[in-house]
């Protein structure tokens, strides 16, 4: 009786060790998990926070180049017809607001710099 009884307590100190190591083992995992998605958030603040930065200094070198391409035509040609002015501030593309104005510095006529919606 006194083996059984010994035996049984045995088996029963191997189930807890088993329990203790399964718990320790879960919140290991936890934290890990927690720690990860910690990580996670502040690195995608991080790219969200560069990311915003360089949308912004496109937007701000697109507004620019629209703003000096405007005042370069009204100061060459006189007043820009609605038309024109609405396609130059729809344009997307800094490369062409770029040529468009370079065009515009020497230009016999406003015609000349070929302001054209994109297709």
């Amino acid at each position: 009786m006194a083996r059984a009884r010994r035996e049984r307590t045995v088996r029963e100190v191997g189930v807890m060790s088993e329990t203790i190591a399964e718990m320790l083992i879960r919140k290991g995992q936890e934290k890990g998990r927690r720690q990860g998605r910690k990580e996670g958030r502040e690195e995608g603040r991080r790219q969200g926070r560069l990311e915003g930065r360089r949308q912004g200094r496109k937007e701000g070198r697109l507004e620019q180049a629209r703003r000096s391409l405007l005042l370069v035509l009204t100061a060459r040609f006189g007043e820009v017809p609605s038309a024109v002015a609405q396609t130059v501030n729809e344009t997307a593309s800094l490369e062409r607001l770029t040529s468009w104005l370079g065009r515009a510095s020497t230009a016999e006529a406003l015609a000349d710099v070929r302001i054209r919606p994109e297709d």
